[in-house]
């Protein structure tokens, strides 16, 4: 008895590093290493509080907070675009994550950006439209007056030929992005804005729209 116990103890915990380690693939290099403090943070939020809307470090730079994540999703429910919303004590700023590294080319009126990359080129869809798209439908649905939109791209990125007037910066310019905000919301705000944020998620899935 004692053995089976042990045994079946010992696959609980190999089968717990399987995904630890499966989500620590999906974090290393993500948006995510620089929302939080580290993955440990990550990985507790995650899989027990079951609740990514707030981060340590962030409340410790910037006090209170809340964090919205979005997707754009295709025919197939895959997700071909992600949106990252931080409300905080100086603003509403809404990011629009551009995954890929390499030279990115293009200007905000593109269908398709270009990616030069290992002396290969690819397309990807142009992120410009989806970020407008995106701030006007949050204001319609939230009521929020005014959102601060941001193209996001890797560290390793090279986006000084973009032709934008969004603002732009690499992940690791983040807090710097957030500490010029020019507006001043209360706790209470921040909240309202969270609640009709996610409210308005809970609607679309429903609806089977985009979120």
């Amino acid at each position: 008895m004692e053995i089976f116990f042990y045994g079946f103890f010992g696959i609980i915990i190999i089968a717990m590093g399987m995904k630890a380690y499966e989500d620590y693939k999906f974090y290393r290099g993500s948006f995510y290493t620089i929302l939080y403090s580290g993955f440990i943070e990550y990985y507790i939020r995650l899989r027990q509080k079951k609740d990514l809307s707030q981060s340590d470090w962030l409340k410790q730079e910037l006090g209170d907070h809340r964090i919205v994540f979005n997707s754009y999703l295709d025919q197939n429910g895959i997700p071909v675009h992600n949106f990252v919303t931080i409300f905080h004590n100086k603003g509403v700023h809404m990011f629009s994550i551009i995954q890929n590294s390499g030279e990115i080319t293009g200007k905000d009126k593109d269908k398709h950006w270009i990616i030069h990359r290992d002396k290969k080129t690819f397309r990807i869809p142009a992120s410009s439209s989806l970020l407008e798209q995106h701030i006007q439908l949050t204001k319609n649905k939230t009521g929020i007056e005014h959102i601060e939109g941001v193209l996001m791209f890797k560290n390793d990125a090279d986006f000084s030929k973009m032709k934008t007037s969004w603002k732009t910066a690499k992940y690791s310019d983040l807090l710097n992005v957030l500490k010029e905000g020019n507006q001043d919301l209360s706790l209470a705000e921040i909240e309202a804005y969270f609640k009709k944020c996610t409210e308005q998620l809970k609607n679309h899935k429903k609806e089977g729209e985009n979120v």
